[in-house]
C-alpha cells in the first residue's frame, strides 16, 4: 500500500513535469507562429 502511494506520488510529479514541458513547448510554437505570420506579411508587402 505504501509502495503504491509512493508510485502514485512519483507519477504525479512526472505528470507535473511533463505538463510544464508541454506548456513551454506550446509557448515556443506560438512564438514561432507569430514570427512566421510577421515574416509572411512582410514578404507579401515586398511583392507589390
Amino acid at each position: 500500500e505504501e509502495t503504491k502511494q509512493r508510485r502514485i506520488n512519483e507519477l504525479d510529479i512526472e505528470n507535473h513535469r511533463l505538463q510544464q514541458l508541454l506548456n513551454s513547448s506550446l509557448s515556443q510554437v506560438n512564438s514561432l507562429s507569430n514570427e512566421i505570420r510577421h515574416l509572411s506579411s512582410r514578404l507579401s508587402h515586398n511583392r507589390y
